[in-house]
Parts: structure tokens; C-alpha cells; sequence
């Protein structure tokens, strides 16, 4: 594999590499978000943005049993501004807003937009459709409450990383059947489209660094539960039935990553369902290649703003 030397060396050189990602999967999943939690604490400063405003807050569930905690990245200056409701990664299992700060508040100051990043429930505690309904809720009250934010609520992005992009690519269909169509575009990066897991790519790459097929099975089992296999509903967005008036998107794939091919395979349901679609390959990436700081990722953030600005701002 022809993976950037770079990226490889930074990956080893990671506290992360501290965590046994597919043992604990498999025995213990929720020591994983402790684990990350410890090593982000001990390896992030506190932000300095002074040109951002985060806020926390929580909102009520569509069915009233419980909160859902948000995380509010603003811009300063009191204007409308477009909005994108973001989920974080972590395999739908472990992950939370305060770990993506730098990523948000740097989509914030090079986009000038606001970012509503959602704390939603996780598995195997809280297995599909868990995540989705949480993050459902948060796109309504975004539309109902989103102005006093100073949110343009008339140009809202949907977006998320690895897990992430699969829960915002699912509640975009679930959004359409029920005749929400607040979502104005959608932007996936490296996204789990498919529990099938029978692609080339994941076969090929079943071993990949950052992502290995092992891991991916056990992501989905713990997600999906106990669902039939056949009956994934709004759980896999890659077995959806219908994939026209779906907003706009941009899907990023990376070149090592084993779910490279089902988001192809997405990208392709999209464009023939005619929904505008832009579909990226990064050459010498591994799946969450963005978390290490290498030139690699510095030419994509770069590459990132011009593809969001383009993205949101042709509304």
C-alpha cells in the first residue's frame, strides 16, 4: 500500500495506538471512549478561538424521555450565518463533540458559518435508531430555534465524519419521508455506508491502518442490534430503497480506507437518482487521516474550505 510515509509515521507516534481498538470492540466497548477521553484530556489545551463563541446546551426529544446535550460553535460577529449540524465519528459507539473543538472551530473560522454538533446517544447502550432520532430532533429544533443563533435556518448542511457521515446520510433520508426538507446539503467524510461489508475495497484493505474489516463488523453489530440483516431500515443508507430529493452532496473517500468502495457505490445511487453529486478520492489516505497533523491533511483542510464554501454557498 502506497500510503503516505508521512501519515504512517505520525499514526505510530499516536498515544491512540495505546488502544486496542478491535479487542475492545469485541469485549468491552465502552472502555473505548474512556480511553480516548483520557488521551484527548491529556494532549488538548484548552481553545483559544477568541473569535468564536461555544456553547453548550441541551434539548428535549421528540418522545420526551430524555435530553440530547448540544455543542454551539459560533462565529462573533452577530449575523445570519449558515448552519451545519454535525455528528462526530467513533464507529457509532464512543466519540463526543469536545473532541472535534479544534476540527469545528476551524470549519467555523475558515467557513464563518455556525456549528451545531450533536452529543447523541450511543451504541450498545442505545442501538439504532437511537443516534438518528437524536440527531432528528436537533435538525427541528435547528429550524425552529436555530434564528435566535443567529443561524440562517434557510441553509442548513448536514455533515459528519466516519460513523458520523453514515448517521448524517441516514437521517437525510429519514428527513425526506417525512417531508422535512430543511437539509440543504450533505457533506460525508469517509463514511460506513454498508454492514454488508463484501466490497472489494474491504476485502483488499481488510487489515488497512486506522480501519480494518474486523472492527467494522463489530461496529455494525453493536449498532444495529439485533435487527434482521435484511431489515436495516434507515440504519444503512446504502440499502435505502429511494435516493432522489436528497440534498446535494460531497462524499470523501480515502484511497486505504476499506469503506472506499461503498462510498462510491453511495455516490453513484445519488448521481443516478439525480441529486448533484461530487464525489472525492484522497490519494494515500487512511480512514480518519485528518486527525494527524501532516501535509497530507494540511493540503486537505485547505482543499475542505473551498470545497464546503462552494458547497454552502451556492444555495
Amino acid at each position: 500500500m502506497n500510503i503516505d510515509q508521512e501519515l504512517l509515521q505520525a499514526i505510530a507516534a499516536s498515544d491512540f495506538n495505546q488502544i486496542d481498538y478491535d479487542y475492545l470492540l469485541a469485549h468491552n466497548p465502552a472502555k473505548i471512549g474512556i480511553e480516548e477521553a483520557r488521551i484527548t484530556a491529556e494532549n488538548t489545551t484548552t481553545s483559544t478561538a477568541v473569535d468564536i463563541t461555544i456553547t453548550s446546551l441541551s434539548i428535549d426529544s421528540e418522545c420526551g424521555d430524555h435530553q440530547i446535550p448540544l455543542r454551539i460553535y459560533s462565529p462573533k460577529d452577530i449575523t445570519q450565518k449558515p448552519v451545519m449540524l454535525y455528528f462526530h465519528g467513533g464507529a457509532f459507539i464512543f466519540g463526543s463533540p469536545k473532541q472535534y473543538d479544534d476540527y469545528c472551530i476551524d470549519l467555523v473560522q475558515r467557513l464563518s458559518i455556525n456549528i451545531v454538533s450533536v452529543d447523541y446517544r450511543l451504541a450498545p447502550e442505545h442501538p439504532y435508531p437511537a443516534a438518528i432520532f437524536d440527531g432528528y430532533d436537533a435538525l427541528v429544533w435547528i429550524v425552529a430555534k436555530g434564528s435566535l443563533y443567529d443561524m440562517d435556518t434557510a441553509n442548513i448542511t448536514i455533515a459528519g465524519s466516519s460513523a458520523g457521515g453514515a448517521l448524517a446520510a441516514s437521517i437525510t433520508h429519514y428527513a425526506r419521508d417525512k417531508n422535512n426538507h430543511s437539509i440543504q446539503q450533505q457533506y460525508l467524510l469517509y463514511p460506513p455506508l454498508d454492514d454488508s461489508l463484501n466490497s472489494d475495497s474491504m476485502q483488499r484493505l481488510a487489515n488497512a491502518p486506522m480501519q480494518s474489516k474486523a472492527s467494522a463488523e463489530l461496529m455494525w453489530r453493536h449498532y444495529l442490534a439485533d435487527l434482521p440483516k435484511d431489515t436495516p431500515n434507515y440504519g444503512v443508507p446504502l440499502k435505502q430503497n429511494c435516493f432522489r430529493n436528497l440534498p446535494s452532496a460531497v462524499i470523501v473517500a480515502c484511497e486505504f480506507d476499506p469503506f472506499l468502495d461503498e462510498a462510491k457505490a453511495y455516490a453513484d445511487k445519488l448521481i443516478k437518482a439525480g441529486v448533484p453529486t461530487r464525489f472525492i478520492q484522497v490519494n494515500q489516505a487512511v480512514h480518519a487521516f485528518d486527525f494527524f497533523n501532516t501535509e497530507l491533511t494540511r493540503n486537505y483542510l485547505e482543499q475542505q474550505k473551498q470545497i464546503l464554501h462552494q458547497l454552502i454557498y451556492s444555495v
